[in-house]
């Protein structure tokens, strides 16, 4: 008998948050996902269109371009945020920059890379929360995801993303389609 190498069986499903407003946005969101592609432990991946937003709080005057993958892992949660946050560095991001400043998690940066679900798990801990606990109130993040999977089911919260989409007050944060989705393949 022969015994795979690879004991992932039943990959998990991780959907994940892309936004950059520095530099060229577009090969930042490129080069992601040709890492993710290249990492081991992950099988699949999917894109969402790219969607051009207004910045939110203090990220700075440029426009952001965001989407979301759909990810088929063999990884932990822990283990995908780890190389999230190695993409992110290698993209030029500090890991621990001073809050509100260029790069953190809430001014400019070149890549953002977050976890938003990771199958239907609810995980918190002192580096994670899954799911996002912003999600459900950022057009930026519901649109590209139910352009992929409108039908998937917030797992506190019982409502599918179509429903969160839907429930979201009128806003002008979206300004339109920038790319179809972001184009990748094996490097």
């Amino acid at each position: 008998m022969r015994i795979a190498k690879d004991h992932c069986f039943r990959p998990s499903r991780a959907y994940v948050g892309v936004g950059s407003n520095l530099g060229d946005r577009m090969s930042y969101l490129a080069k992601a996902a040709r890492c993710l592609v290249d990492t081991a432990g992950v099988k699949a991946i999917q894109s969402a269109p790219i969607y051009e937003t207004r910045p939110v709080g203090p990220a700075g005057p440029d426009n952001f371009l965001n989407t979301v993958f759909a990810l088929d892992v063999c990884l932990s949660p822990l283990q995908l945020l780890r190389i999230l946050h190695d993409i992110e560095v290698l993209m030029g991001r500090p890991l621990a920059p001073p809050r509100g400043g260029v790069g953190s998690r809430t001014g400019a940066r070149t890549l953002d890379l977050d976890i938003l679900f990771f199958d239907d798990l609810v995980f918190q801990n002192d580096e994670l929360t899954v799911p996002h606990p912003h999600l459900h109130h950022r057009e930026f993040v519901l649109r590209p995801l139910n352009d992929l999977d409108p039908e998937f089911s917030h797992p506190e919260l019982g409502l599918t993303v179509r429903e969160l989409l839907a429930a979201l007050p009128p806003s002008e944060q979206i300004l339109g389609v920038f790319a179809e989705a972001v184009t990748f393949a094996h490097t």
